[in-house]
């Protein structure tokens, strides 16, 4: 799923800013404020930069916006957290919406002047988040306006150009007690509840339930619904450890390493993209700084250690510069690896020197700096000043290079190693966040980040229960830790969740990464060069992308630049190990019901649609024919109901009755409970079974269900092939698997496929198809081609096919 970017905003404070003497607030970094915000007295702080927390008194939080035109459509986001019970809440946007809560924390929600009736009190649980949004767009004879805060109403109105945003006390005797999270107004066309705000919560210690409500609470932001789509991530190690035969091939350097040693005689980054990319993989990590602090690409801050001093080019080689257009070209995201440790700089003094922290302004220009002129006027070059010391305007400034000369970053990943540096040194990751969120808005912060954690092994493998939501803490260089750490058995349970009672302050939804190592080694060396079979690549999908988590495989490129044969045929061989066990679902299109309702978003193959399933009321599928399965895969809508599913079984209607399906562990057991779910879980059955008719059975869960899809999958004998042909046919009764035949219902149903060099993708004339991104990429030879098929005009989201892929052409998709 790739949203299109929201405009900028108008008003987008998480309160990592500052409010001064006479309570005015100045925005911080990323934060946008057009217009002012104030405080007016109680015992309102924000001691912890990620959140203005309220301790009672009347008064609040004002923001008054200004804009030069009427607000034609918005959104306005405002998070709440209770605190202490019996402390009433005021938030208002005067004229246009109210949220009142009482003392005993009932909700009632007003819009414009009316109130909004609900089938069931709604209540503003303490520790428990709660989003008040309001959307607008454009009609007669005024705007539309929705507001929803557990319940929601529609009216019109007449768009404004000042906005006001009040925020206090509510009741006779205490005023509200507890967090605002972040306040966010922009021009948006998206429903409320469209992209659910992740968690914020107090950040006094939560008790042990007030963490399980906040955990069911939890949902993923936009960003990280996007990483959880991509499955799959290459990850790129190439440096002087790559090319270092003195010291037979290192994982670690020093910094002391000949800088001319990196000097690949094959560079082809084209190749190296390709080969995972024929994989299935849809976003690749590239080391740009490993430990030893080597850059792989022209820096302004470092041209002693770093490819300006390599023969590459003539002094001119960059494979950041190179794998960035690669990318581009095959249509896969591309994120960056820029290790914190740098052993190179602690030989110059700079890492570790003890410096204190000053005003900084980054990007710290240089001698002839080609952005002079453009910083802080050229909107791909905004400015910013942070405290810091000696290294980490040294790191802030490198970072800065990397995010904003190289195109779309969708990753930016942070390793916790010291690497081999005797000193210590602190990090500036609140600060370092800020400028990210600046730089790549659409990017994640990974391991030391706040978007994804480290699974906590380099395994590649996932908990067979693993948790999205998270009990964490914030440590005091800004960076969040889960409580008992990430290589805790059952991190995210119940009973985790339990025992960081009195200790965490957020129960965040943190998602977890599974890397592994494709060969021995993380960097190439002759004696690391074999890669492991593919059947032990497919195992480890299945236990980190089939576990709630994502798979990142490291991929080596040897020292003349290239992937070697071994890990070609390997990458070759996973791709037709994910074609056998995953190209047939059984289910796809089959009738399902839960109780008396038809639930045909389980088998629409779409991620972005579900249903609400009971706990302890089956679903149903009915095949056609008694039909072989082997594997199943089960979704939850993580983006609309985020992580509930504790427990559930399958059955199969077999013998003239029901029969408890086993699944098998992976681990070589057998178990008849699937556990937590989340994303996606696959599970392996213990053996095969044929039957017509199987269900599903939620036995426990945290909260009210949101089921994705209910897949079957049966592996075949011998691998299918990319298809080349898909037809789509918004028309069809029911979704297929692409065929003429039986064609797709929509083109969101190739969210998970990489159309292959060659395919021809047939829309249905006629129809207007929904937008969906289309993976894959195609050559001058075997183009990624678009076509109508049938009779008129096909049209995507209002568009002829011409338009709406025309920036497609990069990746050699051409239409017909």
């Amino acid at each position: 799923m790739n949203p299109r970017a929201a405009a900028r905003p108008l008003l987008d404070l998480s309160f990592g800013g500052t409010f001064h003497h006479d309570h005015q607030y100045t925005a911080a970094g990323t934060e946008v404020l057009v217009g002012s915000a104030a405080r007016h007295g109680g015992r309102e702080t924000n001691p912890f930069g990620r959140g203005l927390v309220l301790g009672g008194g009347r008064d609040g939080f004002t923001a008054r916006l200004t804009s030069p035109a009427p607000l034609t459509e918005g959104r306005l986001d405002l998070v709440v957290t209770a605190g202490e019970p019996g402390a009433g809440l005021l938030a208002e946007v005067p004229g246009l919406a109210r949220l009142a809560v009482d003392a005993t924390g009932a909700l009632a929600l007003t819009l414009l002047g009316h109130p909004v009736a609900q089938a069931e009190p709604t209540r503003l649980a303490p520790g428990v988040p709660l989003t008040l949004t309001l959307t607008w767009q454009p009609g007669a004879p005024g705007e539309t306006l929705v507001a929803a805060a557990g319940a929601q109403s529609r009216g019109t109105w007449a768009p404004p150009t000042e906005l006001t945003v009040t925020l206090g006390g509510h009741g006779p005797d205490a005023g509200w007690a507890g967090c605002v999270g972040s306040v966010r107004l922009a021009p948006s066309a998206a429903a409320p509840g469209a992209s659910p705000p992740e968690s914020q919560l107090a950040a006094a210690p939560l008790d042990a339930a007030a963490l399980l409500r906040a955990a069911s609470a939890a949902r993923p932001s936009a960003n990280q619904v996007d990483y959880l789509a991509e499955q799959r991530l290459a990850f790129f190690h190439f440096g002087v450890n790559t090319c270092n035969a003195a010291r037979d091939y290192p994982e670690w350097g020093h910094g002391d390493e000949d800088p001319a040693i990196v000097n690949p005689q094959r560079l082809d980054t084209d190749q190296w993209i390709r080969s995972v990319a024929d994989a299935g993989f849809n976003a690749a990590i590239a080391v740009v700084k490993h430990h030893d602090g080597y850059l792989l690409y022209q820096s302004r801050y470092n041209a002693q250690f770093s490819l300006a001093a390599s023969p590459l080019e003539g002094g001119h080689g960059s494979v950041l510069r190179d794998l960035a257009a690669s990318a581009r070209r095959h249509g896969v995201r591309l994120g960056i690896y820029m290790s914190t440790a740098d052993s190179y700089q602690e030989r110059e003094g700079i890492f570790g020197n003890g410096s204190a922290p000053r005003p900084t302004p980054i990007p710290t220009l240089v001698p002839e700096d080609d952005r002079a002129g453009l910083v802080g006027r050229d909107p791909r070059y905004p400015a910013f000043t942070y405290p810091l010391d000696d290294y980490n305007a040294y790191l802030f400034n490198t970072l800065y290079e990397t995010l904003t000369e190289y195109g779309d970053i969708c990753e930016v990943w942070f390793d916790g190693a010291q690497g081999n540096t005797v000193h210590p040194q602190p990090y500036a990751f609140t600060h370092l966040y800020d400028m990210i969120a600046a730089l790549q808005p659409r990017a994640v912060t990974a391991i030391s980040g706040r978007d994804v954690r480290w699974v906590g092994n380099e395994d590649g493998v996932s908990r067979f229960n693993e948790w999205g939501p998270q009990a964490i803490t914030w440590r005091a260089d800004g960076a969040p830790s889960v409580v008992g750490g990430e290589m805790h058995a059952d991190t995210g349970s119940a009973a985790s969740l339990a025992a960081a009672a009195g200790v965490a302050t957020e129960a965040r939804w943190w998602p977890a990464e599974a890397d592994s190592r494709l060969t021995s080694g993380w960097f190439w060396g002759p004696q690391k060069a074999t890669a492991a079979p593919p059947a032990e690549l497919l195992t480890r999908y299945v236990r980190s992308a089939g576990r709630n988590s994502t798979m990142l495989l490291n991929v080596p490129p040897d020292e003349d630049g290239q992937i070697n044969d071994s890990c070609l045929a390997a990458l070759a061989g996973f791709a037709a190990e994910l074609r056998r066990a995953f190209s047939v679902n059984h289910a796809l299109g089959a009738p399902a019901r839960g109780g008396n309702a038809h639930l045909a978003a389980l088998t629409d193959g779409r991620l972005d649609t579900g249903a609400t399933v009971a706990i302890g009321e089956p679903v149903e599928l009915e095949l056609a024919t008694p039909t072989a399965v082997d594997s199943v895969a089960v979704r939850e809508l993580v983006h609309r109901d985020g992580q509930q599913i504790e427990a559930f079984t399958l059955d199969a209607w077999t013998g003239g009755g029901w029969r408890h399906v086993e699944f098998a562990t992976e681990e070589g057991g057998c178990v008849l409970d699937g556990g937590a779910v989340g994303f996606r879980k696959i599970l392996r059955l213990a053996q095969r079974v044929t039957a017509a008719r199987w269900r599903l059975t939620v036995t426990a869960a945290r909260g009210p269900v949101g089921l994705a899809e209910l897949a079957l999958h049966e592996t075949l004998q011998a691998d299918p092939g990319p298809r080349l042909d898909y037809y789509v046919d918004p028309t069809t009764g029911a979704p297929g698997d692409g065929s003429k035949e039986r064609p797709l219902h929509a083109l969101a149903q190739l969210w998970d496929v990489r159309l292959a060099p060659g395919t021809t993708l047939h829309l249905r004339s006629g129809v207007d198809h929904e937008p969906a991104f289309v993976r894959g990429y195609g050559t001058a030879a075997r183009p990624l081609t678009v076509t109508s098929w049938g009779t008129g005009t096909a049209t995507v989201g209002g568009a002829d096919l011409a338009t709406h892929f025309a920036a497609d052409a990069v990746r050699g998709v051409r239409v017909i």
